[in-house]
């Protein structure tokens, strides 16, 4: 299988990219490390495996709609 199969096979399933897909997997984590543990959000965005701790913030902004601190303190 070709890696352009696989991805249309991934999209036609789960109505996503694997690269979409992946990146919610790591933001959602993210956010649990975000409210479950003591971590800070350099240490969490390093965690979760982005090089940059502004992508991470406008990703995260935009899949939760606030910032990772303010999606911290909202508990």
């Amino acid at each position: 299988m070709t890696r352009r199969q696989l991805e249309r096979l991934f999209k036609a399933l789960l109505k996503t990219t694997p690269s979409l897909f992946y990146l919610n997997l790591r933001l959602e984590r993210a956010r649990q490390l975000l409210k479950q543990t003591g971590l800070g959000v350099m240490e969490v965005c390093v965690a979760c495996g982005f090089e940059s701790s502004t992508y991470f913030a406008r990703a995260y902004r935009q899949r939760f709609g606030q910032s990772p601190r303010a999606d911290r303190t909202s508990l």
